[in-house]
């Protein structure tokens, strides 16, 4: 049975028990009751007389001004020998070419399995600088078919950073240009800067078998800072114990209310930034300085832990929990992203409203490299509303909303790019065989199973691949739609340069009655340009201007054409501390109008050995997010995932009892399967519900959405351990929650 707040039971409470609970809270923060004293632009945090806290202005840097500092060249020789250090899979594949004077490094590719681990001397890199740009040329041999046309498409290079022992950070890339050969092409990367770097590792991994050589040369890191300029205090206001200023920088004006109340000691800062006019922001955050031992942290599998490492991310998926010996914070909203730095016996906070990592956008051009926009536009008009909260520390409930209804713990989305396919494999897929007389017709397969997922198709028709206009494959397409299978246009034709606007409104309106509002792109990586949306389709000035066609057909989700590379199904990397995801997001440099979402995805190499029982517990314990990107109905899936016989197709025994096993543990609730849509319209209305305690054990939850929020699960911390999980439906407007 779901639990219902009753707005009723908390006036009882207060009329009750006022007087006694306001006495002992009184009495239990006496000695440590906090104070605010406004210093300048700047809020100083005292308890017990001692400094604990500074809520400092707002920041912005300027990606325009961008100044390199201390140019750091890491030669692979000096004095004609090797300097860095080398790991290979195998010893029989190392084979190093060592042109020293050339500065040159050849590494050659003998087994299908090869890989480098190439470590670099120690660097030094100023803790005032922001990014990290490296730069470094090389060139890829590949095998030729009989055409004489290089095999590869890409391959991938893998950067992490450490300090003395364990990675802080770790960026993957992939690379491409590898059809021209003999030709030298220049890697380039921004990653934000982590902290406490001493040296860097290069993994270089053969993704494909026609991989026969890597040269490298010219191996530069160039740390870079960007001016910080702080907003300036325009306005001052103090009434008994909240302060209210006023800060500006010309194109925005931030109003902040830091309130702390006498009854139960608690401060809620909250944020108002509105936009005076049209502004790109590389980045933007409010900072809080604390002067206290920082001790717990919740990392990005949810879960509470010591804090012992320099840097922390937290992403907007996750709450954000931090705890020092003087005080806590948390109850956060609507920051993109956190990022707390550890120093031992102070710390730093900095809370988000925009972070290029967390909402990278990029179009693919004609050179097939990938054209990034590392800004997010807010129009003039524009409000964006945030707060966090401190707490003394000695409140052990800490209560938060989780990113899953119906008591997840963690979220699987599955996502088809048809590409190659057939309507006799879709049909096996949907229902398990294409046999009607088979006992397991409908009983198996997606729908047999009831596992939702985000399934593209073509509108059009080529040799070899059908599309919507095949009548029986729309018929199959119009049975899935009904069966809760979120059926996407995966791109209006398989073929690249067919796309133009015109076809791709034919097919937005042919389909509009199956309530489409997810698209995915197809097949653009080659630079072929035409109206897809990661190609020119959201370039205003293009002839292949698209976008507007989307927003007429009531479009809300895309594709970001990005997929991660991951060592494991979460897309949360939990245990990669220093990263930004990048998950669900929007940029409003796409497009126009109020953009579309943008998804990314992981696709495994090898699926069915990737989703394993030991995989999903893993995610599951680690409270993680996956998107699967996959090619279910494709020729190359034969005896993979299907197989024919006797004129009927069949799922294969490994690929069935992965979906059962998915149904098994969706049922015991433990995995939450939606589509890309649900998942999304779930996650705008937990945006708009937010958690505030009024005490150590009454929590406020205020629902801003005008509708019921049905199975909304929140989680229950008790001195810093998970103790439960609670469902309730959430009313509009404001709800209570008493823990005992």
């Amino acid at each position: 049975m779901r639990k219902i707040f009753v707005s009723i039971l908390f006036i009882i409470l207060l009329l009750s028990n006022s007087l006694t609970a306001f006495s002992s809270l009184d009495n239990e923060f006496e000695s440590s009751s906090f104070e605010l004293k406004v210093s300048n632009d700047k809020i100083n945090i005292y308890s017990s007389k001692n400094l604990v806290g500074v809520i400092n202005p707002p920041v912005i840097n300027d990606l325009g001004i961008e100044k390199v500092e201390d140019k750091i060249s890491i030669p692979f020789f000096t004095n004609n020998l090797f300097n860095w250090n080398i790991e290979v899979s195998d010893p029989s594949d190392i084979e190093i070419n060592r042109n020293s004077s050339s500065q040159v490094l050849n590494l050659k590719f003998k087994s299908d399995k090869t890989y480098y681990k190439l470590s670099s001397p120690l660097i030094k890199i100023k803790d005032n600088n922001d990014t990290i740009k490296i730069n470094f040329k090389y060139n890829i041999q590949t095998q030729k078919n009989s055409k004489g046309i290089p095999q590869a498409e890409s391959d991938t290079i893998i950067v992490n950073f450490f300090d003395n022992q364990k990675r802080i950070l770790g960026i993957s890339r992939e690379i491409f240009n590898i059809h021209k050969q003999n030709t030298w092409s220049l890697f380039q990367t921004y990653i934000t800067m982590p902290t406490n770097v001493q040296f860097l590792q290069i993994q270089i991994l053969k993704t494909s078998s026609d991989l026969l050589s890597a040269s490298f040369s010219d191996f530069v890191v160039l740390p870079i800072s960007y001016s910080k300029q702080q907003f300036k205090l325009v306005d001052l206001k103090e009434e008994f114990d909240t302060v209210f200023q006023e800060f500006s920088n010309g194109n925005e004006i931030v109003k902040r209310t830091t309130k702390l109340s006498p009854i139960n000691n608690i401060i809620t800062v909250e944020e108002e930034n509105i936009f005076t006019k049209d502004t790109q922001i590389y980045k933007q955050y409010t900072s809080l300085d604390i002067y206290s031992k920082p001790k717990y942290i919740m990392n990005r599998d949810s879960k509470i832990y010591k804090i012992n490492q320099p840097s922390y991310v937290i992403d907007s998926l996750t709450p954000f929990y931090f705890g020092s010996s003087d005080l806590s914070v948390g109850y956060t909203d609507n920051y993109e992203s956190y990022e707390v730095y550890n120093q031992q016996n102070t710390a730093k906070l900095k809370f988000y409203l925009v972070h290029p990592d967390d909402v990278k956008y990029f179009v693919i051009g004609r050179n097939r490299e990938h054209i990034y926009t590392l800004t997010q536009l807010y129009k003039k008009g524009a409000i964006v509303k945030n707060r966090f909260t401190i707490t003394p520390p000695n409140f052990s409930v800490f209560v938060t909303k989780s990113f899953a209804p119906n008591k997840y713990k963690a979220a699987l989305l599955i996502t088809n790019h048809s590409d190659s396919n057939m309507t006799s494999i879709l049909k096996a897929m949907m229902f398990g065989t294409t046999d009607t007389k088979s006992p397991f017709y409908k009983k198996k397969g997606f729908i047999g199973y009831k596992i939702p997922a985000t399934w593209g198709f073509f509108y059009k028709s080529v040799k070899g691949i059908d599309g919507f206009d095949n009548p029986e494959y729309r018929k199959i397409i119009e049975e899935m739609s009904k069966n809760n299978i979120e059926v996407v246009l995966h791109t209006a034709s398989p073929v690249s340069k067919e796309n133009t606007k015109e076809l791709i409104e034919k097919a937005l309106a042919g389909t509009k009655y199956l309530n489409i509002n997810d698209w995915i792109d197809h097949s653009i990586a080659d630079g072929t340009r035409c109206a897809d949306l990661k190609s020119e389709g959201s370039i205003k000035s293009s002839t292949n201007y698209s976008f507007n066609i989307f927003l007429k057909y009531g479009y809300k989700y895309c594709w970001s054409y990005n997929d991660e590379h991951l060592d494991s199904l979460n897309m949360l990397q939990p245990n990669n501390y220093s990263y930004h995801p990048q998950i669900i997001f929007k940029n409003y440099n796409f497009g126009e109008g109020d953009s579309l979402y943008q998804w990314d995805s992981y696709r495994p190499r090898n699926l069915i050995k990737e989703v394993t029982q030991q995989s999903l517990e893993k995610l599951i314990d680690e409270n993680g997010i996956s998107i699967l990107h996959d090619y279910f109905t494709h020729p190359m899936q034969k005896n993979k995932f299907f197989f024919g016989k006797n004129k009927n197709v069949y799922l294969t025994k490994e690929f069935d009892n992965m979906l059962s096993m998915l149904a098994e543990y969706r049922n015991k609730g433990l995995v939450w399967i939606p589509t890309v849509r649900e998942f999304g319209d779930y996650q705008e209305l937990l945006k708009n519900i937010y958690i505030y305690p009024y005490n150590k054990n009454l929590f406020i939850v205020d629902n801003h959405n005008n509708v019921q929020v049905k199975d909304f699960t929140f989680i229950i911390y008790k001195e810093n351990k998970e103790l439960k999980r609670e469902i309730y439906n959430v009313q509009p407007g404001m709800n209570y929650i008493l823990i005992q």
